[in-house]
């Protein structure tokens, strides 16, 4: 590490990945965030736990430079990296949350980030599994404070594509 690069970034940073400086800074930019909501859970023996979540902060990453490239600006928030993953407790290194707790963070991030200005959240669903939940997360955070809220499903559109997609 001759050159002191400790951390570097491709693409957009995360929120998580900026000093409350740099937020400052794109506050000034824009108020919209995205929210990856994903899991921790098995995928096989070939995937790590954390596929839909990763899976989920590239798609927001994608998202946010597509949003870019149309002059509208967002910030790739943070990623919920749990889920409800009931069905896989069987497999070491899953991590399951019950709904009320899972509600409770969705909550709880997304006042966080209102708290700080961010007025247009995109809460992204990374685990199917977490769509009920997310969906009334949704209703109560718009219903309680002055924010739009939006819950964008993009896995049936890939699915849409499979066997095009596995042909190339």
């Amino acid at each position: 590490m001759s050159d002191g690069v400790i951390y570097s970034v491709r693409g957009p940073k995360m929120l998580p990945e900026m000093t409350w400086a740099e937020v400052a800074e794109e506050l000034k930019r824009t108020d919209m965030a995205i929210v990856t909501v994903g899991s921790t859970e098995e995928h096989g023996p070939h995937m790590p736990l954390a596929a839909d979540t990763i899976q989920g902060i590239e798609v927001s990453k994608r998202i946010v430079l597509n949003l870019a490239a149309d002059g509208i600006q967002a910030v790739v928030g943070p990623a919920i990296p749990f889920g409800i993953s009931l069905q896989f407790m069987d497999f070491p290194g899953t991590i399951t949350l019950s709904p009320h707790t899972l509600h409770a963070v969705i909550k709880e991030v997304c006042e966080s980030l209102i708290h700080h200005g961010f007025r247009k959240l995109v809460l992204l669903v990374a685990h199917n599994e977490n769509l009920g939940v997310m969906y009334s997360s949704v209703q109560e955070i718009t219903h309680q404070h002055d924010a739009k809220v939006v819950m964008v499903h993009w896995m049936p559109l890939v699915k849409n594509h499979y066997a095009e997609i596995l042909k190339t």
